[in-house]
């Protein structure tokens, strides 16, 4: 492989605003980047392209993140692939793998950083990205993706769906943790609510 190749991580996240967050951190540090937004989509693009290092929600629909871990485990060429998981959810959290790493939300954009860059042999891309600036030009896409949110909380009322609610609102609360954490990394002198489990 290229070094260019080897420096290919796929970023598997449903909420739009996580994962172009996670995206532009990781292009800003010199890494390419590709994209699903849950593991079946993930699968298709890992036949179709090399991919060093996986960077995965738990909790998305069609397939979760610990049933694409379970599936890529049995493909050959994916074996030993370096796997972060992220997740919001405690029970998630304890997730029993001594295969993967996980990192808890809001997300620590330097901490992930500075774990992928232990983590993939070629360690050239080490760039701290510009969190504010990445902040200020997602803002638009929060906006929109918050008002989506919103609405979908009230339908889900008006229909007395409990659980569309719960789905709705945490994916809101997702969002909201994520922009406003991105915003206050760079003068934040301590972000002590992150930490790497594995």
């Amino acid at each position: 492989m290229g070094k260019e190749q080897e420096r290919s991580i796929l970023v598997v996240e449903d909420t739009r605003v996580v994962r172009e967050v996670i995206g532009a951190a990781l292009r800003q540090a010199g890494y390419v980047v590709l994209m699903a937004t849950q593991g079946q989509e993930a699968l298709e693009l890992m036949e179709q392209n090399d991919v060093n290092m996986l960077i995965s929600d738990v909790r998305m629909p069609v397939m979760g993140g610990e049933e694409l871990v379970a599936t890529i485990r049995g493909m050959q060429a994916y074996r030993d692939l370096p796997v972060l998981l992220l997740t919001a959810d405690e029970a998630a959290a304890a997730v029993s793998r001594d295969d993967v790493s996980i990192i808890e939300k809001p997300i620590d954009l330097k901490a992930l950083l500075a774990y992928v860059s232990r983590t993939l042999t070629n360690r050239g891309a080490t760039a701290t990205p510009d969190c504010q600036q990445t902040t200020a030009e997602l803002l638009p896409l929060y906006e929109d993706e918050g008002r989506g949110h919103l609405a979908a909380i009230g339908q889900a009322l008006e229909a007395g769906d409990v659980l569309a609610v719960k789905e709705a609102a945490h994916a809101l609360k997702g969002i909201s943790i994520t922009i406003s954490t991105t915003a206050v990394e760079d003068i934040s002198p301590d972000n002590g609510n992150q930490r790497q489990s594995r």
